[in-house]
């Protein structure tokens, strides 16, 4: 039984870059991506979410590839069972989940109202509410 591709990208869709925290795990969406949707034009940006000087450098790199951003969709998430905190002083879980997506819109909001029709998707998936809750 063949398995349907997780990655559908619609036909308007000219290019797409993901910023992801772990390079590998990047790669290999990004050939995924790729291989689903004959799209070639697909990108990949590295670096620690956590840390808000990382998630400057990504928004500058970002702004320097691109004119402008049509669609921002915030999707990282962490639920860290134990409490750390980031190089910033402030608790990982926090720092991912609510300060990275709220920073990276803001900095990338010139690009996004460069775009004739911006949209800002904020994502928390799956189980990290109820692991961050019950951690």
């Amino acid at each position: 039984m063949e398995s349907k591709p997780r990655w559908r990208l619609p036909k308007w869709v000219r290019g797409l870059s993901l910023l992801a925290e772990a390079k590998q795990s990047g790669e290999e969406a990004v050939a995924e991506i790729k291989a689903a949707s004959g799209n070639a034009k697909v990108d990949l940006l590295t670096g620690d979410l956590s840390a808000q000087a990382n998630v400057h450098a990504l928004a500058e790199q970002f702004k320097a590839r691109y004119e402008r951003l049509d669609v921002l969709i915030n999707n990282a998430g962490l639920a860290a069972s134990e409490r750390k905190l980031t190089e910033d002083g402030i608790e990982s879980n926090f720092a991912v989940n609510v300060v990275t997506p709220y920073l990276l819109t803001r900095l990338l909001m010139d690009s996004l109202k460069k775009s004739p029709s911006p949209r800002v998707v904020t994502l928390m998936g799956g189980d990290v509410p109820a692991k961050v809750g019950n951690g």
